[in-house]
């Protein structure tokens, strides 16, 4: 079915089509009643069997059928719109409580080691990845960097930087009344600030094993499967990105995956984007830490947890990536927030 009057179409133009497919009736003939909204411009529809010679040479069965049209009405609608829900100030947010857990390990690569004992405070941390639609609100010249890998509004944020990561963070703590924690000029990190920032890397392995249970992955320790995440492995070293990227693979919406939640109900922490740290990468300190976030000189700041494609496909937990603060994410890497327990008793109203 073929119409035109699409807003931003030449006249004449059939810039809107639907492809209909009916259900298989055998030799008997069926009624199906069907809906279609068509623009007040719409001056011409069109119905018609589109009949493709190759792809019926090389389909093992015949689909195509007869169709009588018995009954064609238009029905005037009047139009309405809706006022948008106002934005929420700031993502959704799951309080984690303080506790001790082993970061690192001596069976995985070398810079896994050596395995400590960590202590970490009650905090806070996003229960999704920054979105689209969140991370436009700050910047909202990045919508025109939405592509076939994240388009949708609910889909996390991609080819972002850790430099506009933060700047994020602090635009989000400057909004609720909080104190940013990031120093624009010298990148220090002042933990002391009630403002939101992203997770450190020993507070994002701490959620993702399950707060001391060791777990191998955010859900367990049962290997990935595609109930689990949105992720493809080692079967990415072989994807050929030369594709369009509409017909490429690329992230989900936010929260696609309940199963592989973590323990306190912490989405995509395996799987759709990888995602930045506070710290610099730098080899683990041997011996115990509490609330440790590195800072030492370093080109580089960690990103945690498994992508979709490429880039750090193995979805283990204890697993380390890094790059360049002003590297701009490419298709693979976005971000979570994360805020103190004393900011989040800010933000309702406890202080």
């Amino acid at each position: 079915m073929y119409a035109d009057g699409t807003p931003g179409a030449e006249k004449g133009d059939f810039e809107n089509y639907i492809p209909l497919y009916l259900p298989p009736t055998g030799n008997d003939f069926r009624t199906v009643s069907l809906l279609w909204s068509l623009w007040e411009q719409t001056g011409k529809l069109v119905l018609r069997r589109d009949f493709n010679e190759k792809i019926q040479k090389n389909s093992d069965f015949n689909d195509f059928g007869d169709v009588i049209l018995r009954k064609l009405e238009l029905i005037p609608l009047e139009p309405f719109t809706s006022k948008p829900a106002a934005p929420q100030k700031y993502p959704e947010l799951v309080a984690v409580p303080g506790g001790e857990f082993t970061m690192g390990g001596e069976d995985g690569s070398s810079d896994e080691r050596p395995a400590r004992k960590v202590k970490i405070s009650a905090f806070a941390m996003g229960r999704y990845e920054v979105t689209n639609a969140e991370f436009e609100q700050f910047q909202p010249e990045h919508r025109k960097m939405r592509d076939g890998y994240s388009w949708r509004d609910n889909e996390p944020a991609i080819y972002v930087s850790w430099i506009s990561a933060a700047k994020y963070c602090n635009w989000l703590s400057k909004r609720n009344g909080l104190s940013a924690v990031y120093d624009e000029e010298t990148w220090k990190i002042d933990m002391k600030a009630d403002g939101f920032r992203l997770p450190t890397e020993a507070e994002w392995e701490y959620v993702a094993s399950g707060r001391g249970e060791n777990r191998i992955y955010p859900w367990g320790n049962e290997p990935p499967t595609p109930k689990y995440g949105n992720f493809t492995l080692k079967k990415s070293l072989d994807m050929d990105y030369r594709i369009p990227a509409t017909w490429a693979e690329g992230v989900h919406c936010a929260g696609d995956f309940p199963a592989g939640a973590s323990r306190d109900g912490i989405m995509d922490l395996a799987g759709n984007v990888s995602e930045w740290c506070s710290d610099t990468f730098r080899d683990y300190a041997p011996g115990e830490a509490a609330d440790p976030l590195v800072e030492a000189a370093s080109p580089f700041r960690v990103i945690r947890g498994g992508s979709w494609g490429y880039y750090n496909n193995s979805q283990r937990n204890r697993d380390r990536e890094y790059n360049h603060p002003g590297y701009g994410g490419y298709i693979y890497i976005g971000f979570r927030i994360a805020i103190s327990s004393q900011g989040y008793d800010h933000l309702h109203g406890k202080r």
